[in-house]
């Protein structure tokens, strides 16, 4: 048998992945599991020595490849890179407490979408309703689900329901209008947009189900 990564292999046999959470390499401390890259490795959120946040391969972390989020990268133990250092950690620290106060620097998008880019993972919205393919550290968010998430009061079902495929529908068509009113969630399965709440409880009833009143606790 071909020495396959252990992580993509107990993927190709119907495995779960061997379980980081807690653990120590190097610098960085594992938190939790960030579900898997385009090539089915295992990715893993970790927050370094320094205070930064990092989603890692297994492999990586496993193999000894990934050590650190980046910030020992060049160390060479001198003042200058010292004060670099806590610079580029203030500077961070900085940028998520802007965030997370709703400070949030967006965009549009040559689609139409707004969107905020460079989000840190490790930001109350990146954690929420980020981008799961985060790359180094960084992330990106949009505007119609952040707005949504607040909304909602930053309840967990709406990371939950991102995760399961669920879009936002603009129902006027513009994609820049992001007002509360003008969203609607739709749950995937259904061309071309997806399942309304409304059209799952008529089906659900047209089958014999009785749908219950109101959210479930």
């Amino acid at each position: 048998m071909p020495p396959w990564p252990h992580d993509r292999l107990d993927v190709m046999l119907g495995r779960p992945a061997i379980d980081l959470t807690g653990k120590k390499y190097g610098s960085l401390i594992v938190v939790e599991r960030r579900g898997s890259n385009e090539a089915q490795h295992a990715l893993w959120f970790c927050l370094c020595d320094c205070g930064q946040g990092r989603i890692v391969p297994g492999r990586n972390l496993r193999n000894g490849n990934t050590k650190s989020c980046g910030c020992r990268r060049g160390w060479n133990n001198s003042e200058t890179a010292a004060s670099l250092f806590r610079t580029r950690c203030r500077k961070r620290n900085e940028k998520i407490e802007r965030i997370n106060q709703g400070r949030i620097d967006w965009q549009i998008t040559n689609k139409g979408y707004v969107i905020a880019q460079m989000i840190p993972v490790e930001c109350e919205a990146a954690v929420a309703i980020g981008n799961p393919r985060a790359k180094n550290g960084w992330t990106r968010i949009s505007q119609h689900w952040y707005i949504f998430w607040l909304h909602h009061k930053k309840v967990d079902w709406v990371r939950r329901v991102l995760k399961m495929g669920a879009s936002l529908h603009h129902r006027n068509g513009k994609r820049d209008d992001n007002r509360i009113e003008n969203l609607e969630l739709r749950w995937p399965g259904r061309h071309p947009r997806g399942w309304t709440n409304e059209a799952m409880i008529e089906a659900l009833e047209m089958q014999g189900y009785i749908v219950s009143d109101g959210p479930a606790s």
